[in-house]
């Protein structure tokens, strides 16, 4: 729950951080909308205790690994001079979405 509660900060504080204008592009972004998913049930659990059996999809954080992968990819390519392709980060998000989806089904 603690996690939970500092993940839930974070993207709240990314969500203010990248603010360009529009309020709802930022809320129904997917990385925003997979993190409430997953944090927003844990913290609700701590204040309603019938709710502690609650069901929390907690396998879909495997796609915000996923998101969070890309964008190193993504650093990494930008500040090496390009030892590697760009067909193999291509090939490295398709494996990794791949793995997403069989973890995920």
């Amino acid at each position: 729950v603690i996690v939970a509660s500092i993940s839930f900060m974070e993207a709240m504080l990314l969500m203010y951080l990248s603010y360009k204008g529009n309020l709802w592009e930022q809320i129904f972004q997917v990385s925003f909308l997979l993190e409430m998913l997953n944090t927003v049930p844990f913290i609700i659990t701590i204040f309603w205790p019938p709710l502690r059996n609650l069901f929390i999809p907690v396998f879909l954080n495997c796609w915000l690994a996923k998101c969070a992968l890309e964008s190193m990819m993504n650093d990494l390519h930008r500040a090496i001079q390009r030892t590697h392709s760009a067909m193999f980060n291509q090939v490295l998000i398709l494996i990794c979405t791949l793995l997403c989806l069989v973890f995920t089904g």
